[in-house]
């Protein structure tokens, strides 16, 4: 039976034993033991194994010239050694082996291997190994921890990987940021498109009608459940799998991924990404030049896999299923992928204690029964332990809701005239849950002016207040960029003009006979969005179920709802 080799993936594993058979490695006389450390930092797609292959070797064969038998490994893969956050397993292990005098000698290849962290963090290492007699070996740099200058040497040689990583740090990042100035994509190709030798991207002959897909079937409604599923169903590989195949046909070695499939993340992170709109990202966000605008990653806007109003109207009706409208957090984790709720008041309807009400059904002598329940109750929690008739609640909500609205805009058009803060208020809302593209739009064209607004208030605090571009080329400087902000200003502003601004047709909402036929031919989901028209909240209190549904029920109506109410209560008494 083989020796367990410590936390190597099967595939390394594999390799280091056809390579160098099982362990312990060396001969079986040989008195002192020894593990040898491997380490590779942002391990790519396309891994190969011959780094940590001839790591092994170097530790291997200053282990044989010294006697010393391997009778362990510790593998660190994708792991940095510089990075304060980053957890390495192995590395723990392998120095609590020394500490246990499991080994005596810990052998890297190099010190930067081991460690970029300075000697803030090898010299406590070598503090407590010198207390158990363990021993730290750097083979390519000739030093051992217990030779007599050996902590000197390691000290310098530790704090130079350090200085090294910070300097390799800085300078990627300036190369970045050089880069997405100039459009040029330098990361992992996205799926849907090709890089080409100038760093800009154009559509993959075969990726990008996938992910048009995925847009399309987001613009036509499809939750991102049922996106996932129907790609699943069809046979369409996922694009982790598609970049797998991509290594294998070139020749390359390359991990095998964990997912194979599709999944409501996978979809997600295609469609919010701004590549689908052919956008530089980072951070998943869209990245501005200094002009303001944001920067093309396409050689050509034709490129791109969606237009950059095609991206904001499905992102909006994706984004209107999976947040809740006034608090803005996430809906739908029990139904996954922001699937609607299957009944009526779900979402709008809570107990005293601010548990929402969930639908529930059981059958009773062959009979089923549908009533709203306290989540809390459901899920063994204390609670009121409310209950309440799911027809009986649907009547009186919808009912009061509609007559509501019908009087709210009645009186609000007698006494302020047509085009009244009631009317466009309730038409907002109606945009906002049903035509949420139309909304995301002008939201979106007004968040970029009131950004460009920021910088040149920012410029203009700059050359007066901190009296910076004061000499005669940082005037220019401040003109140039002034200039842009305010071009940019301009361009936004007509473009927020241009915009349809039309405000639906709520007629019928004026009488609530009409309004409860419309209500009944239109889907669950426009029948939720008609009744938060009027209501933002219904509390069911505690009752006996005979008792009338109105005696339980407290409703909280929008602001410019309630507003008219009193006007009408006031009028009435």
């Amino acid at each position: 039976m083989l020796p367990t080799l410590y936390v190597l993936p099967m595939k390394i594993r594999k390799e280091l034993l056809e390579k160098f058979g099982p362990l312990p490695w060396g001969d079986p006389d040989w008195e002192d033991e020894g593990g040898a450390y491997l380490r590779l930092s942002d391990l790519p797609t396309e891994y190969e194994a011959e780094s940590t292959i001839r790591q092994c070797e170097v530790e291997l064969g200053w282990a044989r010239s010294h006697r010393v038998r391997i009778t362990r490994v510790y593998e660190d893969l994708d792991k940095s050694a510089f990075k304060r956050n980053v957890v390495r397993e192995d590395f723990d292990r392998a120095i609590d082996d020394l500490r246990k005098r499991k080994i005596k000698y810990l052998i890297s290849a190099k010190v930067d291997r081991f460690s970029r962290r300075g000697m803030g963090q090898v010299g406590t290492i070598l503090d407590e190994l010198e207390d158990v007699g363990g021993v730290l070996v750097f083979v390519a740099d000739g030093i051992l921890s217990n030779q007599t200058f050996g902590r000197t040497a390691l000290a310098l040689l530790s704090e130079q990987a350090r200085a090294e990583s910070k300097n390799t740090q800085w300078r990627v990042g300036i190369w970045h940021e050089s880069n997405r100035k100039k459009g040029r994509w330098t990361a992992e190709r996205p799926f849907g498109y090709v890089k080409q030798a100038d760093g800009m991207l154009k559509r993959h002959p075969e990726e990008w009608l996938i992910r048009r897909q995925v847009l399309e079937d987001a613009l036509a409604g499809k939750t991102l459940r049922e996106i996932a599923i129907g790609f699943n169903e069809q046979g369409v590989e996922s694009p982790e799998m598609w970049k797998y195949r991509e290594r294998l046909a070139a020749g390359k070695a390359a991990k095998k991924p964990g997912a194979t499939t599709w999944s409501t993340s996978t979809v997600s992170y295609l469609l919010h990404s701004p590549t689908m709109a052919g956008l530089y990202s980072h951070g998943r966000q869209p990245v501005r030049g200094e002009d303001g605008e944001y920067i093309m990653v396409v050689a050509d806007e034709g490129e791109a896999i969606a237009t950059f109003a095609e991206w904001e109207r499905a992102k909006a009706i994706i984004n209107k299923r999976v947040k809740h409208r006034q608090t803005g957090r996430r809906r739908g984790q029990r139904t996954g992928a922001g699937r609607p709720s299957s009944f009526l008041l779900v979402g709008l309807s809570f107990c005293p204690e601010d548990g929402r009400l969930v639908g529930v059904n059981r059958t009773v002598g062959g009979k089923e029964y549908f009533y709203y329940r306290c989540w809390r109750g459901t899920s063994g929690h204390e609670c009121t332990r409310v209950s309440v008739s799911m027809r009986k609640l649907n009547e009186h909500v919808v009912a009061t809701a509609l007559e509501a609205t019908a009087a709210a805009l009645s009186i609000a058009h007698d006494e302020l005239g047509p085009g009244n803060h009631v009317e466009n208020s309730i038409a907002e809302v109606w945009i906002e849950e049903t035509l949420p593209d139309h909304s995301a739009e002008r939201a979106n064209v007004r968040q970029q002016l009131a950004e460009v607004e920021a910088l040149i208030k920012d410029l203009e605090e700059a050359r007066y207040l901190r009296r910076e571009f004061s000499d005669p080329e940082g005037l220019k400087r401040y003109e140039l960029l002034r200039s842009r902000q305010l071009e940019q200003k301009q361009r936004l502003t007509e473009k927020l003009a241009e915009l349809p601004d039309h405000l639906p047709d709520l007629s019928f909402l004026l009488d609530p006979t009409q309004s409860r036929q419309v209500f009944n031919l239109e889907s669950l989901d426009r029948k939720r969005s008609i009744l938060r028209l009027a209501i933002e909240k219904v509390v069911v209190h505690p009752g006996d179920q005979t008792a009338p549904i109105e005696d339980r029920v407290e409703i909280t109506y929008r602001p410019e709802i309630a507003e008219m109410l009193k006007r009408i209560n006031k009028i009435a008494s």
